[in-house]
């Protein structure tokens, strides 16, 4: 008997926000990566979750055959 299987994958997106100070958005502004390179550590601890939701799945299916 044969079968087809359905695989869903579902991701997950999360939304996280950080202030920036007058210096820091500065920064950013004119090299996002010196910016990253100056605060990236400090920015990523300060980080708080804001909103999630389900993105779309992406579904596979594959055959079995027995």
């Amino acid at each position: 008997m044969a079968k087809i299987r359905k695989i869903e994958t579902v991701t997950d997106i999360n939304f996280y926000e950080a202030e920036l100070n007058e210096e820091q958005l500065q920064l950013y502004k004119e090299n996002e990566e010196a910016f990253w390179e100056k605060y990236g550590d400090e920015i990523e601890d300060n980080f708080e979750l804001t909103g999630d939701k389900v993105g779309d799945p992406d579904n596979q299916y594959e055959l079995i055959e027995e």
